[in-house]
């Protein structure tokens, strides 16, 4: 009886081996979202790479208004949220956003209190699982500016610059979770030369943000993408974001598809 019961455990033991070996030699999981204009409606679309293989796409919602410069981000546990820039009647870009809830898309619902044009917006989950978005903003006269904009059981708070006041264009964020589990977020922004130049800044947990060097950001995205196969399907020549729901340093990056159509 004792003899029966060492060889179960033994079998057990080299199942769970088995399997965490799986675990780890997979391949990385990923997703890319994208928007495509078809017929009269834009679509944004969804598609997940896991164990090597790009699933369906998956609809997140269609619109007779242009939608496009989608992202999407994630806590690692499932919950996500899908965001884009949706063109108006009037012409001004507002930004709209939809959570994963059930397995399902809930329906697409605008930023509160934004401004008229609003462009590149990249979302990042901080350490709490709150998902916090960035994105350039202006009031239709004055220079872009990079704004944020986070997620709390109140819903989405008031968005704020988070830079000084300049005379200049503050565009094109992008954002990642540093070492010590706080947010960066970089941007381009024009200098004295009249160059684009990088720009970067922590933002802690208060909100308060501190500038800091582009040297002292950590980004190993490309590593990531040399491990998911290039995907088969055309998304078109518009900006799409790949996403990697396990790096929570590194979360996404922005591509583009430079194939012919």
């Amino acid at each position: 009886m004792v003899t029966e019961i060492i060889k179960k455990l033994i079998q057990l033991v080299i199942i769970i081996f088995l399997l965490s070996i799986s675990k780890f030699s997979s391949a990385i999981d990923a997703e890319i979202i994208w928007s495509e204009n078809i017929g009269s409606k834009s679509k944004i679309f969804l598609n997940r790479y896991h164990t090597g293989v790009w699933d369906a796409p998956d609809l997140i919602v269609e619109s007779e208004k242009l939608s496009l410069l989608p992202s999407v981000g994630s806590d690692g546990e499932g919950n996500q949220v899908a965001l884009w820039v949706e063109i108006q009647n009037d012409g001004k870009s507002k930004l709209k956003y939809s959570f994963l809830k059930n397995k399902g898309w809930n329906h697409p619902l605008f930023i509160p209190e934004q401004q008229n044009e609003n462009l590149a917006p990249v979302v990042v989950y901080d350490s709490f699982k709150h998902p916090i978005i960035f994105w350039s903003s202006n009031d239709g006269e004055n220079d872009d500016d990079i704004f944020m904009t986070r997620w709390s059981s109140k819903g989405w708070e008031t968005p704020r610059i988070i830079h000084e006041e300049n005379n200049v264009p503050d565009i094109l964020p992008e954002a990642g979770m540093d070492e010590a589990n706080r947010i960066w977020v970089c941007w381009k922004k024009i200098n004295e030369e009249k160059v684009y130049i990088e720009s970067c800044r922590i933002i802690f947990p208060n909100g308060e943000t501190k500038e800091i060097k582009k040297e002292k950001i950590d980004r190993r995205l490309d590593n990531d993408i040399k491990k998911i196969e290039p995907p088969t399907f055309k998304f078109g020549k518009s900006r799409a974001t790949v996403h990697f729901p396990g790096n929570r340093i590194n979360q996404s990056i922005t591509i583009r598809d430079n194939k012919e159509e």
